[in-house]
């Protein structure tokens, strides 16, 4: 009988280790591979998904939107003269654009940062006491940018060019002007015009 026992402990001690190596390749299973390649499938599909959309309908709001800044800083002039250069009276701007800082920010919201400080030191504003000014008196645009119609002209991993056909008030007439956006890292696209061109 104390045979028979040490025979059956013997079979199952024998059996246990055996099973053992196949326990553990178990863990490194096909199966089990594939179950981790699979959790990080989502994670790809979230950061191709983060790149902001760009298109025909997108590039008509962003240049209406940069229109508006645009008008809203002009419209900022107040009727406190700061100097006169050559004749021209040059005014301040109200609080919301008194610095170079707050203009530039402006702009910044829909302009890459070059073209935003390329267009403060080329269009006619000039610090004076600290302060921002711009010549005095108002010029208006026909351009509606609202109703404006785009076409891509060109396009590169991080940049586009679209041809923009815009309608001059209710004059029949329309104004053609490129526009060309570019993808900025955690900010998304920015216009690499001058805001000149978009008023």
């Amino acid at each position: 009988m104390k045979k028979s026992v040490i025979i059956k402990s013997a079979l199952i001690a024998t059996t246990i280790f055996a099973l053992a190596p196949l326990t553990a390749c178990a863990t490194l299973s096909p199966a089990n591979a594939t179950t981790t390649t699979t959790a990080t499938t989502p994670a790809t599909a979230q950061v191709s998904a983060s790149v902001p959309q760009m298109d025909e309908k997108q590039i008509v709001n962003l240049v209406t939107q940069a229109r508006d800044i645009f008008w809203k800083v002009q419209m900022a002039k107040t009727t406190q003269k700061a100097f006169e250069f050559k004749d021209i009276p040059y005014v301040y701007l109200n609080d919301e654009f008194s610095t170079k800082e707050k203009v530039i920010a402006a702009f910044e919201q829909v302009y890459t940062k070059e073209a935003s400080h390329f267009y403060f030191d080329q269009a006619g504003f000039e610090l004076y006491q600290d302060k921002v000014t711009l010549v005095e008196g108002d010029f208006g645009s026909l351009l509606d940018w609202e109703k404006a119609t785009a076409v891509l002209s060109s396009e590169r991993p991080s940049a586009k060019t679209y041809l923009l056909t815009v309608p001059l008030g209710e004059t029949g007439e329309k104004q053609e002007v490129y526009v060309t956006v570019k993808l900025v890292p955690e900010l998304g696209w920015r216009i690499v015009n001058s805001p000149n061109d978009i008023r």
